[in-house]
């Protein structure tokens, strides 16, 4: 996916730009519907969603690449996925990077 997405839709919606966030959160039934929930609420479309599982019921990680109007659409969205029960952490980060970099350390939160 390119780093920057230059679209206008039909609406003339203004240029917005492709984001990734990295959700830490302890694994558990629906917790990819609560957290996909509020990043649909948050975001102007989710472009893609990416989950990696630890241990299942203990540790999971969701990488969701979503298209985003400004910096201050970003901060909220960050700010409301964090309030998600059972989230541990939300970065702006791209998820292979970081278990490429240090799988132990990814999984280190």
């Amino acid at each position: 996916l390119r780093s920057a997405l230059a679209h206008e839709s039909a609406d003339d919606e203004a240029l917005g730009h492709l984001c990734r966030i990295v959700v830490f959160c302890k694994d558990r039934r629906g917790i990819l519907l609560d957290v996909s929930t509020v990043v649909t609420d948050k975001a102007c479309n989710i472009m893609d969603v990416h989950s990696e599982t630890l241990t299942p019921g203990r540790e999971a990680a969701f990488q969701y690449t979503v298209h985003l109007q400004d910096a201050g659409q970003l901060a909220q969205l960050l700010e409301a996925v964090a309030k998600v029960p059972g989230v541990v952490r939300v970065r702006r980060e791209n998820l292979e990077e970081l278990m490429s970099e240090s799988p132990a350390a990814f999984w280190a939160n």
